[in-house]
């Protein structure tokens, strides 16, 4: 389901799921290090938390840092959940909430921020499982 990207450098989240606790780190792009990546997934970090939406980041070139981000993240097993809002859509060229096209650029799972309707908004996406 697509319900499911500020390094504050070395940052490890944990949190919990069914249960389990669940490992992770942020990485923001202003400060994005492939070998920052690879070395968390070394450690055992399975998920990446991000903002697509913050003021302070260059969003400018997103277009081409998103692929290779995914690739990799996708390379070293590590699941990506990025908050996102309205405005991340727009930076991205997406119009009118169209979550397919997000799909289509590799997000897997977001976290919703300010700006979305929750409970509508996740109607129309369990329709994208």
């Amino acid at each position: 389901m697509i319900l499911k990207i500020k390094v504050i450098h070395y940052e490890w989240l944990l949190f919990y799921k069914k249960g389990n606790v669940m490992l992770g780190i942020s990485v923001y792009f202003q400060d994005y290090d492939e070998n920052y990546l690879k070395k968390a997934a070394q450690a055992g970090a399975k998920y990446i938390f991000t903002s697509l939406q913050i003021p302070e980041e260059d969003y400018s070139d997103l277009d081409q840092k998103l692929p290779r981000f995914f690739e990799l993240c996708d390379e070293l097993g590590l699941e990506v959940i990025p908050d996102v809002s309205p405005a991340t859509l727009e930076k991205l060229g997406i119009k009118g909430g169209d979550f397919e096209a997000l799909k289509d650029k590799g997000f897997k799972a977001l976290r919703l921020d300010y700006g979305f309707d929750d409970f509508d908004l996740i109607k129309k996406l369990r329709k994208l499982q």
